[in-house]
């Protein structure tokens, strides 16, 4: 359950990252129109909106003696490595 909750939540600063580098770069549009940078951050927006949504049913749907984040130490990546 850590693990995805991390990864989800890195998922989440790099598409945050992204809207902003998005915004950075693109020209200014012209007044009441819509240009090609802002479709790309309305789908970022959305894809944050559902890993949090995703993080909160993951925590929510772990049984609460495990919900402890103290079992990230506790990790054995050649376990992870075999699988």
């Amino acid at each position: 359950m850590a693990i995805q909750l991390i990864f989800n939540g890195g998922l989440a600063l790099f598409f945050v990252y992204c809207y902003f580098y998005i915004d950075a770069i693109a020209p200014e549009p012209k007044p009441g129109t819509m240009d090609g940078a802002q479709w790309p951050q309305m789908l970022l927006i959305l894809l944050i909106i559902f890993l949090i949504a995703n993080m909160y049913k993951i925590y929510k749907s772990t049984p609460e003696e495990e919900r402890n984040l103290s079992s990230i130490t506790d990790i054995n990546f050649k376990e992870l490595y075999k699988n």
